[in-house]
């Protein structure tokens, strides 16, 4: 992470260092999360996109 997006860590205490880190990964954790539904539902919406084009042509 860019260090001028949080500024000067060092000057805090060692708790509010932890608390800090511990924010940072539970908001990395979320936004991986939301990621992968995404993908997931893009690929299902690709799927049944696919599927009703390949039967609408059969008929």
């Amino acid at each position: 992470m860019d260090k001028s997006m949080i500024g000067d860590l060092d000057s805090l205490p060692e708790a509010d260092k932890l608390r800090m880190a511990a924010m940072i990964e539970q908001l990395q954790v979320r936004d991986r999360w939301f990621i992968q539904h995404v993908v997931s539902w893009d690929n299902t919406i690709m799927t049944c996109t696919s599927y009703a084009v390949v039967e609408g042509r059969k008929e």
